[in-house]
């Protein structure tokens, strides 16, 4: 999924654009950008979002499931991605594809859903990468799942990627 998200990115880019974007969307290349390994990761706040503040009413839904990457498929519609890419001809990002992104998160970083409700997903990360080049990797992944939160990727390959809570958001 990430190779068909930046073939299509690089396809409608033009000129300097696309050698922009080449550049943005190699992990390698980024990988030199990022700030080197070894400092602690960032304590994420799972409540740092414009939309729930402290006081603000939830309904709470309990699941049961043998792993939290499988929400998607049992819940489908959440979370809700109706933009996750722009052009007509491609297909809507799907329960199964959400839980192809979120197991191998789950799997190499311990990466555990924390909330989800319509357009909003968060991840609690028990190891986040730290290494330059996965970090890199996570970075273009994180974009190619979710553009709408996307900063530049060398702020997401310093700052998103290697803390404590992931935080997607699809309008």
């Amino acid at each position: 999924m990430v190779d068909a998200a930046t073939r299509d990115i690089l396809a409608q880019a033009d000129g300097d654009e696309r050698e922009e974007w080449r550049a943005e969307l190699d992990p390698g290349r980024l990988a030199g950008l990022l700030r080197p390994a070894g400092a602690a990761p960032s304590a994420g706040d799972v409540w740092d979002h414009e939309e729930h503040r402290p006081g603000d009413e939830l309904w709470l839904c309990l699941v049961e499931a043998e792993e939290g990457f499988e929400l998607p498929v049992l819940l489908p519609g959440v979370p809700d991605a109706p933009n996750w890419w722009s052009e007509p001809a491609q297909r809507p990002l799907l329960p199964a594809d959400h839980v192809a992104f979120l197991r191998s998160w789950h799997e190499r970083f311990g990466a555990e859903v924390f909330f989800a409700d319509g357009a909003t997903l968060r991840l609690v990360v028990a190891r986040p990468p730290s290494d330059p080049l996965t970090a890199a990797r996570v970075a273009v992944e994180h974009f190619a799942y979710c553009s709408d939160l996307a900063d530049d990727l060398p702020v997401m390959g310093n700052d998103r990627v290697r803390s404590t809570v992931w935080s997607f958001w699809w309008d």
